[in-house]
């Protein structure tokens, strides 16, 4: 039908629709054009210049509003990041601005016309005549025409307080993205996505032509959001309010069900480029089920009233059922791996079930309600355990299987049929087999011979082929396996039970014939398809080596350890550590014979690291002689790590240490793959083995006695070079070591130093970060050393992020050399105050932050009677000298420690605030707070210097963010010095306070 000439055409459905109030109109921004209000690009165009910004030359703003795909949202989003910044006082002063432009632009005349406004809301009626329009204007002229026109408000919500579709309550004006003076600008920024629009979306997903798979992503996602919303406000401690006035009704069972039905929970799955494939959303997503998170089911049924056991049982069978069939639908179970039976290893409590998530708890009370019903009503409990045998899931049919153990509750003729009938699936292989076994261990001596013999027989037959992969060649593993599982199942039956009949014995003893190390497990281990187990320490009997020859030591503690790694895993690991002597001589036996096994190298180097026996030290370092490069590639880094440890091995005569150290660099010659490195060099330079021979071989250039300067012996100059030439991580990692005793190396050998370590420290060598980072570390530098580093150390400051890891250290040497230059003290090549500050001003906040807290800790390690004469004679003078203080570079992490350190002056205190306030910021609640040091014990020293006292305050005190105690610091300040009041400062800082407080 049209109402107007070139009209739209509307369906007469939708219009009978309109009739019955069951249309939901949704308004934009055109509806308020007509009275002037702008679109959404006028808006942002209109912020923009209420701002005096623009977005010319913003290339994060700019192309969502010129561009051919605009996104105003997320310009405005771009605007207020690029207003604030990182500091947080900034970013909400900034979000402040913004919104309050956006209201100005949004605010209409009063009385104003609004007749399209308030026809639409007399269309939008619903079934009970009620106005429901839901609308993404911020403005509120749909209440004002209605206001206007009746003289009563009309409902008006906004974003979270927005009733959901359907509900009683949703009618009125419905703000999506929030109204005036409750606009969310995360929702303006498109960055939540509020519970309507969700449902909305759901209704969209159910009549759009999207695929099914894709369809079933969406409306993961979206419940999954609600879901995290309520994870940590489950309901679970109204429940118990509840419980304790007496409520067990159908409104509670409901919120029981609620509490322990397992939510899904989406994240995005980890795929590599190339796989495009289109796959079902168990692809598109990882998805996974999480329980309750207070909530605990022996105390549920603790406080849960037995006369309600079964109302709450048939409710949360179905809740089970439910909740099932989602996570079938979701792709949690089925397709040859169930999860949500695999989160429940017993459904009898079991140590197994420690973890206790997703499905766990809802069929812990399930299943400890069917147990106390039982003994209660069994009729009832019958009746229930029913409900789940109707049911095809795996957690049901297990359910099922723990009802028919239950004393009474069925007749044991009827729970042996209910196993015979089980399809080989579920007899077998599927997560079943607990209760399977459970059943039969439990119910046997109750059952009728015959059925005994039936499924005896069932057992012996083992499981079917058909169970089992199909996979070419591996025929022989497939029938290990199969014989496993029937060996398995007839042991354990023979073990609850004893007395098979003549064929299942039978089978059983061939079986331990064929296989005499096979064993039945007494844990019931047996019982699980899957056992999680965790044992402390190394796993292994070293006693079975006791009665074992040196020569065959190495052989048999492999062979224990391969025939059961479950318990001799580590033998030959806990052995070397109880008998390291015989353990090397089982070794030394091997090598004798050319065999050089790293797997038992290695954790006897280790057992070495603690040993202090000199003559074992000597005998392993002959017994490494004949090892050649190959053999020693194994492991090369074990014995670098064990010369170290033992301080380069003192009871080893020198040459043999030398002849050793050389054979361990030639494997990293040799081996390009031998310790590569990691990112981190400090832990590579400790625990990798060019790291290692760094180290020792400058401890033994120490132990040659060299005079200064007189050089380096040719020989040991010669493996320095073979060090720093090493290729790749192995050089990088052997220079960062060496960089840590450059100190030592340059007053020896100041020409070989200069000429092969110093080019590492460039700022623009790749390797000059971890030299730096380790050359740091050092005590004081040498004039000599320092003037050939002093380019590069100043320019380290200009990359900041670059030489991070040094950067405490190195803010630590520079302030250690200007405080030098105040005392009188600075040698010739230390930077002049000049340079200091242009340093700190050419690095970033972080480093000066450093720079601020080592202030503060040197007047805070002052002793408290002398720190006011520190500050005057050095402190002071240092930070006037070296501090930049440019507005642009001070920063709240700095204000922080510079606030304690003015704090800490005493009767210098007004001298330090006067030099030091210019460096500091307002302190905002989001930062560390400057405030808070005032607040804990230095509030008499604001008292005894009132007015230096409020120019701090003056400097710290943001009107943002004003501190609670603020009127009384004031009140505090004027009660020592009343002319106070007329101060500026005293008035700005009163006015916030009065704000605060009002």
């Amino acid at each position: 039908m049209q109402f107007l000439d070139n009209g739209p055409d509307i369906p007469t459905e939708l219009l009978e629709a309109q009739e019955r109030g069951a249309v939901v109109f949704v308004c934009g921004a055109g509806v308020s054009r007509g009275v002037g209000l702008p679109s959404f690009h006028g808006l942002v165009a209109a912020v923009y210049i209420a701002l005096g910004e623009t977005w010319n030359g913003q290339p994060a703003e700019a192309p969502w509003i010129e561009g051919p795909a605009p996104a105003l949202d997320r310009a405005l989003f771009a605007l207020q990041t690029r207003m604030g910044g990182a500091d947080a006082r900034m970013a909400a002063n900034a979000r402040s601005r913004i919104l309050n432009a956006v209201q100005d632009e949004l605010t209409a005349p009063p009385r104003i016309p609004l007749p399209d406004h308030l026809n639409l809301l007399r269309l939008s009626r619903d079934a009970d005549m009620r106005p429901r329009l839901i609308t993404t204007n911020f403005d509120v002229l749909f209440e004002q025409a209605w206001r206007e026109s009746r003289g009563f408000p009309l409902p008006s919500r906004a974003v979270a307080d927005m009733p959901g579709p359907g509900s009683a309550d949703f009618s009125g004006v419905l703000h999506l993205h929030g109204r005036l003076a409750h606009i969310d600008l995360a929702a303006l920024q498109n960055e939540a996505i509020d519970r309507v629009t969700a449902e909305e979306l759901q209704f969209a997903l159910g009549r759009a032509q999207v695929p099914d798979d894709l369809a079933r992503a969406w409306r993961l996602l979206l419940g999954n959001r609600t879901a995290k919303q309520t994870q940590w406000d489950d309901g679970w401690f109204d429940i118990r309010r509840r419980l304790a006035g007496g409520d067990a009704g159908f409104d509670l069972r409901r919120q029981v069900a609620r509490l322990f039905t397992p939510r899904p929970q989406a994240r995005p799955v980890f795929k590599w480029p190339e796989e495009v494939e289109a796959e079902r959303e168990a692809r598109l997503m990882d998805v996974r089920y999480g329980g309750p998170v207070h909530a605990d089911p022996a105390e549920l049924l603790g406080l849960w009233p037995p006369a309600e056991d079964a109302a709450l049982l048939r409710t949360l069978i179905r809740a089970l059922e439910d909740a099932l069939e989602e996570a079938t639908d979701h792709g949690f179970t089925g397709q040859g791996f169930d999860r949500a039976s695999f989160q429940v290893k017993s459904v009898a409590p079991h140590a197994q079930d420690s973890l206790r998530e997703g499905f766990y708890p809802i069929v812990r009370v399930v299943a400890d309600l069917l147990e106390r019903l039982a003994a209660a009503s069994p009729y009832a409990a019958r009746a229930a355990a029913e409900q789940l045998a109707g049911q095809s899931y795996s957690l049901s049919l297990r359910l099922y299987l723990h009802a028919l153990t239950l004393p009474g509750l069925f007749d044991p003729r009827w729970a042996a049929e209910y196993l015979l009938a089980l399809n080989d699936e579920h007899f077998w292989v599927s997560d079943l087999r607990r209760e399977v076994m459970r059943l039969a261990a439990l119910r046997w001596a109750e059952f009728d011979p015959a059925d005994r013999l039936a499924l005896e027989t069932r057992m012996a037959a083992g499981p079917p082929r058909v169970l089992f992969v199909e996979d070419l060649g591996m025929e022989e593993q497939v029938a290990g396996v199969m014989e496993r599982e029937t060996f398995l199942r007839l042991a354990r039956q023979e073990h609850i039970a004893p007395g098979l009949g003549p064929a299942a014995a039978a089978r059983l003893t061939a079986f331990r014939g064929a296989n005499p190390k096979w064993e039945l497990e007494v844990d019931e281990r047996a019982d699980f398809s899957s056992w999680s187990e965790t044992r402390p320490g190394a796993q292994g009997e070293p006693e079975l080596l006791d009665d074992v020859a040196a020569d065959e030591l190495v052989a048999r503690a492999g062979a224990l350890a391969a025939e059961d790694p479950w318990r001799q895993g580590e033998i030959w690991r806990k052995f070397v550590a109880a008998d390291p002597v015989r353990a090397f001589e089982g070794l030394a036996a091997r090598s004798e014979a050319g065999e050089w096994p790293s797997a038992a190298w290695i954790p006897f180097f280790w057992a070495l690291h603690e040993l202090d026996d000199p003559d074992l030290e000597r005998r392993v370092v002959a017994a490494l002689a004949d090892a050649g490069v190959g053999e020693l590639s194994g492991f090369a880094t074990s014995v670098s790590s064990w010369m170290v440890r033992r301080a380069g091995l003192p009871a080893v005569a020198p040459e043999d240490r030398i002849a050793l150290w050389d054979r361990l660099l030639d494997v990293l010659v040799a081996d390009p793959r031998e310790d590569d490195g990691g990112t981190d060099r400090a832990s590579d330079i400790l625990n990798r083995a060019p790291g290692h021979l760094a180290r020792l071989l400058v401890h033994e250039i120490g132990q040659l006695g060299v005079d200064d300067g007189v050089g380096v012996p040719i020989a040991f100059k010669q493996r320095l070079d073979r060090l720093v030439d090493l290729a790749g991580a192995r050089g990088a990692i052997a220079v960062a070591a060496l960089g840590r005793t450059l100190p030592m190396l340059h007053r020896l050998d100041p020409d070989w130093a200069e000429a092969r370590l110093v080019p590492f420290f460039a700022i623009d060598h790749d390797w000059a970060p971890a030299i730096w980072a380790q050359f740091a570390t050092v005590g004081r530098w040498r004039n000599a050393l320092f003037a050939v580093l002093r380019p590069a150390f100043l320019g380290a400051f200009g990359a900041p992020r670059r030489f991070e890891a040094a950067s405490e250290n190195l803010v630590f040497h520079l302030l250690r050399m200007a405080r030098d230059r105040v005392a009188g003290e600075a040698e010739d090549a230390w930077p002049s105050f000049a340079e200091t500050k242009a340093a700190l001003a050419a690095t970033n906040a972080e480093w000066r932050r450093h720079a601020s807290f080592q202030l503060f800790r040197e007047i805070e390690d002052t002793d408290r009677d002398s720190r006011a004469l520190h500050w005057r004679e050095t402190l002071g003078p240092l930070f006037v000298a070296v501090w930049p203080m440019a507005p642009a570079l001070q920063s709240a992490e700095s204000t922080y420690y510079l606030t304690g350190m003015m704090l800490r002056t005493g009767e210098a205190f007004p001298e330090a605030v006067t030099v030091v306030t210019p460096a500091v910021v307002g302190s905002g609640r989001d930062d560390r707070d400057a405030l808070a040091m005032i607040r804990d014990d230095h509030q008499v020293l604001l008292m005894a210097h009132p007015r230096a006292g409020l120019e701090l305050l003056d400097a710290l005190v943001d009107s943002a963010y004003p501190p609670r105690d603020l009127g009384a610091w004031l009140d505090d300040l004027v009660s020592v010095e009343p002319a106070l009041r007329t101060e500026m400062r005293f008035e700005r800082l009163l006015g916030i306070a009065r704000r605060a407080q009002a």
